[in-house]
């Protein structure tokens, strides 16, 4: 632009001056300068245009390479963010399945500890933590079976422990399949088992015994080839709790027992 400026300048002269084309006109010098001069001056508006425009275009280039990054920045953002909620939900989830198989290995746990592991009854200790806790409840009725398999040495000798752990297994889950949901089974230890019946009565009770002596009676026992049959003996007990405790209930249902025992096996005798 100022070399432009530079040549305008010295034509300066035009500006006086008469001019005669090859034809022989006569032009007048200050109009010829005019139109020079307005010439240059619009060529000079359209580079500074040209300048303010290419400025303006760096300027936007600046812009949309500040935005692509900024939005660049954003999706890497948005990625971590959606890689970081998926390793939370991921890292939850293995917790949430951790603790359902520890809950699972707890209750395993608890079942092995108040578990008879030949039968699947309840042991002798748990048994006799319900009837001491139950015995601080104030239920109308609470029935007690004692159960005991008869001549069940005889069962062992003949045809070997194998055959009688097999007869106690069958025996368990015949009395499981008679006895009322909440009722409680234990293994006392070796043939002896009590039933706890709570909320029935002592009829209900002699009922429930009664059907497990019929059943039991009806068993044939397979194991190793052998083929066998028992029979068993139940003493039948049930007490108002306000008037004794659960704990002198199975001393008098292991009395009634005894006389079953004593009256030939393979009945059920009830308190009266």
């Amino acid at each position: 632009m100022d070399y432009l400026l530079e040549k305008l300048r010295k034509l300066d002269f035009l500006e006086t001056a008469t001019i005669t084309d090859k034809s022989g006109n006569s032009v007048d010098g200050k109009e010829a300068w005019n139109v020079i001069k307005e010439t240059v001056l619009t060529l000079e508006t359209a580079l500074e245009n040209t300048d303010q425009l290419n400025v303006q275009i760096e300027q936007m280039t600046w812009q949309i390479a500040e935005i692509r990054d900024q939005q660049e920045r954003m999706e890497e953002v948005a990625s971590t963010t959606v890689d970081t909620a998926e390793e939370i939900y991921n890292a939850r989830e293995q917790i949430r399945i951790a603790h359902e198989k520890l809950e699972i290995q707890k209750e395993e746990l608890r079942l092995l500890s108040i578990t008879d592991s030949l039968t699947g009854a309840y042991n002798r200790r748990y048994l006799m933590e319900y009837l001491a806790d139950f015995g601080e409840k104030q239920e109308e009725n609470f029935s007690l079976l004692m159960l005991d398999i008869d001549h069940f040495k005889k069962v062992n000798d003949t045809y070997g422990h194998a055959s009688g752990d097999a007869a106690l297994k069958e025996f368990v889950g015949l009395c499981m399949n008679v006895m009322p949901e909440e009722a409680i089974l234990g293994r006392l230890g070796g043939e002896e088992f009590a039933l706890a019946l709570p909320g029935l009565s002592l009829i209900a009770a002699t009922e429930i015994g009664e059907k497990i002596r019929k059943s039991t009676e009806a068993l044939i026992c397979e194991e190793d080839g052998n083929r066998f049959s028992f029979t068993v003996s139940i003493g039948a007990s049930c007490i108002q709790l306000s008037k004794r405790d659960s704990m002198d209930l199975l001393t008098h249902a292991d009395k009634l027992l005894y006389d079953a025992k004593e009256g030939g096996r393979n009945t059920v005798v009830f308190a009266t």
